[in-house]
């Protein structure tokens, strides 16, 4: 269930931004940075598609699915600044959205090293068989001793 929650969530995230003026003074380090933010978040956008338990069973189709859901998303977060005021559409912004996620998908598909990296999960174990069972104290194994 976590799993379909996450794009939604991020999705969300992107229209609650774009409904109003960017105010954030940010450095230019790309001569553009606000396309390489475009490609980060839509390449996450896109890798969080991927991992939705029905795609996820098919690698084959599954960045072309993730890749068609962010891009036509992207196009209609544009078509949305259209018309909220301070916001202007920019097809460049869309292009740049559209190749962070077919980046991203064809990128998880492709190297197992990027796979991995995503899927590491930090502080989640589950209990084994082994570790259910308390360890006796020492008090405990003299009295069956």
């Amino acid at each position: 269930m976590a799993r379909w929650l996450a794009p939604l969530c991020l999705m969300a995230a992107i229209t609650a931004l774009s409904n109003g003026p960017i105010e954030v003074p940010m450095p230019d380090l790309f001569g553009s940075q606000d396309k390489a933010i475009h490609f980060l978040v839509y390449g996450l956008l896109a890798t969080t598609i991927l991992r939705v338990p029905p795609l996820a069973r098919r690698p084959h189709l599954a960045p072309w699915w993730a890749l068609i859901v962010a891009s036509l998303f992207g196009m209609s977060d544009e078509m949305h600044q259209g018309f909220v005021p301070g916001r202007s559409m920019d097809i460049y912004d869309w292009l740049a959205d559209t190749t962070g996620a077919a980046l991203a998908a064809f990128l998880y598909r492709d190297f197992i090293w990027y796979r991995k990296f995503l899927e590491f999960r930090v502080g989640l174990r589950r209990k084994t068989a082994a570790s259910a069972i308390p360890a006796a104290t020492p008090n405990q194994a003299q009295k069956t001793g």
